[in-house]
């Protein structure tokens, strides 16, 4: 993913864009009190406009903080509220700007911080890391706002006719091994991976067309698999191999899993005051 550094690579975003070092020069504000409480707080915090002349992008959460480079609000959004990654459906009521201003962030921690952050198990660090970007949101957007359940149009992942075909992971599997979800193109591998996750990775693909994806196949567990297909553009034409399956036969034949479009109550979150950032 084009780590460098203390770069460790995002969990989630970096998969469907460009890794690049962020620019230099970044003016560094304290943010010491970006909230008042005794949570984790990162130490310092560097929010600009992107330049009109970058083209490449990406989120990373790296060994001592978070780095975002040509991103809009609503990604920074998706990840402190932990939405899907592929869709603005659960984001509702902000100013335009939020999804096409796109801006450089960089946020470090102090280095006990980061050790300690380090050192915690995944979804622990994750949800330290949401808590502290969701506090730097407020301080430098001003951004206020609050949980609502609305009725969406989703594509849920079920079980198909004839059951799932997934293995479940092995307590000591994992040992000495990557755990978690690879996406690429037209490929899926997951090690340990949760039905969440794959819903997360499937979210972004094409063929989804920008629907927001929710797990409705009951399954708990951890699992190894590999789902393959012949991706398909933005057009729906398929660019794989000739005879390759598409996403949701390959979905249904390696997996036993099928997609369906439905509405259903989704947890949003509704956007009640947000500003430009202040400038460094």
């Amino acid at each position: 993913m084009g780590n460098t550094g203390r770069r460790t690579g995002s969990l989630f975003f970096a998969m469907a864009w460009i890794a690049v070092v962020a620019p230099a020069g970044f003016a560094q504000l304290p943010a010491t009190a970006i909230q008042e409480t005794n949570a984790p707080a990162f130490e310092v915090a560097t929010i600009k406009p992107s330049s009109p002349e970058a083209t490449k992008s990406g989120f990373w959460i790296n060994d001592d903080g978070i780095e975002s480079t040509r991103m809009p609000l609503t990604v920074l959004l998706q990840f402190a509220y932990n939405l899907s990654s592929g869709s603005v459906d659960q984001i509702a009521d902000g100013p335009q700007w939020i999804g096409s201003t796109r801006f450089d962030i960089n946020a470090k921690e102090d280095a006990q911080l980061a050790t300690r952050i380090s050192n915690m198990p995944r979804e622990e660090r994750l949800a330290a890391l949401r808590q502290m970007v969701q506090a730097l949101l407020a301080n430098r957007f001003q951004l206020k706002v609050h949980h609502e359940t609305r009725d969406l149009r989703v594509v849920a992942l079920t079980v198909a006719k004839g059951g799932p075909k997934l293995t479940e992971t092995k307590p000591d599997s994992q040992n000495g091994s990557w755990s978690g979800l690879r996406s690429s193109k037209g490929k899926i591998e997951g090690h340990g991976a949760t039905m969440k996750m794959l819903v997360g990775s499937l979210s972004p693909k094409p063929e989804i067309g920008g629907r927001l994806v929710v797990d409705d196949t009951g399954l708990s567990g951890k699992y190894d698999f590999e789902l393959t297909w012949s991706p398909e553009d933005l057009a729906g034409h398929a660019e794989g191999e000739a005879g390759g399956p598409s996403l949701f036969a390959a979905l249904q034949e390696q997996l036993g899993l099928k997609v369906e479009q439905k509405k259903s109550p989704v947890d949003c979150i509704v956007i009640d005051h947000v500003e430009m950032p202040s400038k460094d």
